[in-house]
Order: C-alpha cells, then structure tokens, then sequence
C-alpha cells in the first residue's frame, strides 16, 4: 500500500492516534490507548455482504492465507466476544528478515 496522506495526532489525554490513507482507498485508525494498548480501525468500501467480510475477518486460522508476511495464525482462546490469537509474521527490513512472535487479545465490538 502506498500513502497519500498520514497524520499523527497528540490528543488532549496524551494518547496519540495516527490516521493513514492509502493510494487504494484504505483508511487506517491508530489510537494509543495504554502503554501495550491501541485500537485499530479500517474502513473500504467495497461490493460484499457485511456477513461475508465478517467471516473472512473471524476465520482466525486462515488469516495467513492473505495477510503478507503472516505465515502462522492460531486461535488459542474464544470466549464470548474475545479472542486470544498467536501469530508470527516474517518481517523484513532492508536486507535482514527477522520472525515476529505475538500473542493478540483481540475484543469484538460488534
């Protein structure tokens, strides 16, 4: 994704939150929430069912058959509206490549 417009923002409570918009349309939230804390949000438009995008978004253990670079995602725990997710994506930065490990609690709102 390229970037036609990105903004940092420090907010009155110190937290801070980055807008970004992509050359595809793509609009990206970022709110520092607590010190291991954010909220993420995106938004696209496109021509499906809000049920088939939700079940493309919750298929937790397919999530690395289009998310580039992520070659394992596991759900470990579903409770509720919280899911614990472990995954690790090959990063790449320059000429070195490095494995990132991550454990996500993830909280539906919806």
């Amino acid at each position: 994704m390229s970037i036609r417009a990105q903004e940092i923002q420090t907010l009155e409570d110190g937290k801070t939150e980055e807008l970004v918009v992509g050359d595809d349309g793509v609009l990206i939230e970022v709110k520092k929430l607590e010190k291991s804390s954010r909220r993420i949000r995106s938004k696209i438009g496109m021509e499906a069912s809000l049920d088939s995008v939700w079940s493309v978004l919750t298929d937790y253990e397919k999530l690395s058959d289009f998310i580039p670079g992520l070659v394992v995602s596991e759900l470990v725990e579903k409770e509720g509206n919280r899911v614990r997710l472990f995954q690790v994506k090959i990063v790449i930065i320059s000429k070195f490549s490095a494995l990132a490990l991550t454990s996500l609690l993830l909280k539906s709102s919806g």
